[in-house]
């Protein structure tokens, strides 16, 4: 799971009848989500990537 900055965690809120909710992690629905997941996955793995490794999201 990737943690969302505190101070990006109100671009993520919804509102309920209930309450006002915030994500603390970055959730797969959000539009750029994929791309940051990818980009985050290739620099973790960056060592072993081509030799050993291939990092690779199928929707």
């Amino acid at each position: 799971q990737v943690e969302v900055k505190e101070e990006d965690k109100e671009k993520t809120a919804f509102i309920t009848k209930f309450s006002l909710y915030e994500f603390n992690v970055m959730p797969f629905g959000l539009c750029n989500t994929p791309s940051i997941f990818q980009r985050l996955m290739d620099v973790v793995f960056e060592p072993a990537l081509w030799k050993y490794a291939m990092v690779y999201i199928d929707d």
